[in-house]
């Protein structure tokens, strides 16, 4: 699977929604200090964490000054604010034609989701194997 977006909105330093494309030839992120760079990293990691469990916390990662506000707004647990679409590559839908006897179409596109509460874009909790749509 190739990464071709992400989005990621109300983490950290991200108040508002930012969408960054993903260019296949590329495998750096540039900015100034304090621009989000470690961000981008980090809501990536909890979109599927390796080797060591990590969850988005509210509490330390929702952006403190509208915590309190928008948690007398709506629930918070459903918030998602990592958003990444993936293209499929043709080993993986094999894999998946192996696995689910259907072989997706060439173009696929994969979206994988989380939101604070851990649950996948479907809202169940969830491991990340079924975090994803096409």
């Amino acid at each position: 699977m190739l990464l071709q977006t992400v989005e990621i909105d109300v983490f950290r330093n991200f108040t508002n929604k930012q969408s960054m494309a993903v260019d296949r030839a590329v495998t750096c992120l540039i900015g100034k200090n304090e621009s989000g760079k470690t961000t981008v990293l980090k809501a990536l990691h909890r979109l599927n964490p390796a080797n060591v469990p990590d969850r988005f916390d509210l509490t330390k990662d929702y952006p403190r000054r509208h915590l309190a506000r928008d948690r007398r707004a709506k629930d918070l647990e459903e918030v998602e604010p990592v958003t990444a679409v993936f293209s499929l590559e043709e080993a993986d839908l094999d894999v998946l034609e192996d696995q689910l006897g259907v072989r997706p179409p060439v173009q696929t596109l994969v979206v994988a989701s989380r939101s604070y509460g851990g649950n996948c874009g479907s809202g169940s909790p969830a491991p990340w194997s079924t975090c994803w749509s096409w």
